[in-house]
């Protein structure tokens, strides 16, 4: 009937931006599921909502699951609401009551799924960027006659180069952090000297002697987190804290600055 013919044309211009896109799409959904699946199956060997502030965390969530009005009400003063940014632990908690899991797995099931929403924003980021600075121009020549829609759509060949750019601005920005670890070992190791170990300065890496091992204990990858060692005027040391994506999804805490990320991006 003409109705439904009409219903139809609708999703045309859709239907051609996918099949214009289609690297495109594929790549974003490959590297979200890669990283939100490989990310679940880490939390699942770490599942524990303890330590560092995971309590506190998992407190507001399900403060905000259980509130009928907001804010959602503070788990810690009864009849007040959240003195703090709740908005990312509002937008956890309905996805926790749409999949009816239990909030304590819809808590590492969102570690996981930011982290890859962190992944798939810094590809979009620097794949957009990458096609803008090659002076790329919209292509329909796989759209249905007349669709005006898919006016950013690229030709096959030109997704290529973005799409890789993308994937390394990705890999740079969601998943490689500083090299603290790296200096770390080598003191250990006794590989780097004295000299040079002062020089670098990292915060706490010379209170304790050298291990012998490519570690320096439990929290050694904590100074990550901390490598900038600055100081006042009168010498005294001021902690500045530079964490980093992987370094907040490895830790798992759903800081509402760890919520924040990819649409900060």
């Amino acid at each position: 009937t003409p109705d439904k013919l009409g219903q139809a044309a609708r999703f045309l211009p859709l239907i051609g931006w996918l099949r214009a896109n289609r690297g495109l799409v594929i790549a974003t959904e490959l590297l979200f599921l890669l990283v939100f699946a490989g990310w679940s199956v880490f939390r699942a060997f770490n599942p524990e909502i303890a330590g560092t502030e995971k309590p506190m965390e998992f407190a507001f969530i399900n403060g905000t699951l259980g509130s009928r009005l907001f804010p959602p009400l503070d788990p810690w003063l009864s009849g007040y609401g959240i003195s703090y940014y709740y908005f990312g632990y509002v937008m956890l908690a309905a996805l926790v009551r749409m999949t009816g899991v239990l909030p304590e797995v819809g808590f590492n099931l969102g570690v996981a799924m930011w982290y890859a929403l962190v992944m798939v924003s810094a590809f979009g980021l620097v794949y957009t960027l990458v096609a803008l600075s090659a002076g790329a121009r919209p292509s329909t020549a796989r759209l249905p006659a007349g669709s005006r829609s898919a006016q950013d759509a690229l030709p096959a060949i030109a997704q290529r180069a973005p799409i890789g750019w993308g994937l390394l601005g990705a890999l740079l920005v969601g998943f490689m952090g500083n090299l603290e670890g790296v200096i770390d070992s080598a003191y250990q190791r006794g590989l780097l000297s004295t000299n040079a170990i002062e020089w670098l300065n990292i915060k706490g890496l010379t209170d304790a002697a050298p291990t012998g091992d490519w570690t320096g204990g439990f929290w050694w990858w904590w100074r990550a987190s901390r490598v900038i060692h600055d100081k006042d005027l009168l010498g005294n040391s001021v902690e500045v804290i530079d964490e980093f994506p992987f370094f907040s999804y490895l830790l798992g805490d759903l800081h509402p600055h760890v919520l924040a990320y990819p649409f900060v991006l």
